[in-house]
């Protein structure tokens, strides 16, 4: 099924058939978008920033989004908005760079969020392998887990 307006599928809330949406704008700004059943899409957040991944929460009450600005050494940072858009927080993972092809991923018992991440280069030699990244969802305070990965998901509870 074909999006109208470019936009892009990003993530689905677990319950209440929502999903996150990427919209593309002419003007090179991206939005990131609530789609809930029988509404339009409703705007959470607008940006030049380029949006690389998302999760939410079950039924969409909390929503977090992975944004890279800049080019050469761009910068990683992680927002959590409320189902309205309203900003709860915002950390910037400087010295972090998102591994191409992976996402964010929420797990409602621990109220954390997985994400594949790999140091940022400190010189010369082989990059430092991606490794398992766990987020506070509610500080989004990272906790770096001594774990090679080229991918991480949370499993949904049955």
């Amino acid at each position: 099924q074909t999006l109208p307006g470019s936009r892009d599928l990003s993530s689905f809330c677990p319950r209440a058939g929502r999903a996150l949406l990427v919209r593309h704008w002419p003007d090179f700004r991206r939005s990131l978008e609530l789609v809930e059943p029988g509404l339009a899409p409703r705007q959470l957040w607008i940006g030049p920033q380029a949006l690389v991944a998302t999760a939410c929460s079950r039924g969409g009450e909390r929503i977090w989004a992975l944004l890279v600005e800049g080019v050469g050494r761009p910068s990683l940072t992680l927002i959590s908005l409320d189902r309205r858009g309203s900003v709860l927080a915002q950390r910037r993972l400087s010295r972090w760079e998102l591994e191409p092809g992976t996402g964010l991923s929420y797990d409602p018992t621990s109220d954390r969020l997985a994400v594949v991440l790999r140091p940022l280069e400190q010189g010369q030699g082989p990059p430092p392998p991606a490794q398992v990244v766990l987020i506070e969802a509610t500080s989004l305070t990272p906790l770096p887990l001594q774990q090679e990965a080229l991918q991480a998901i949370w499993l949904p509870a049955g």
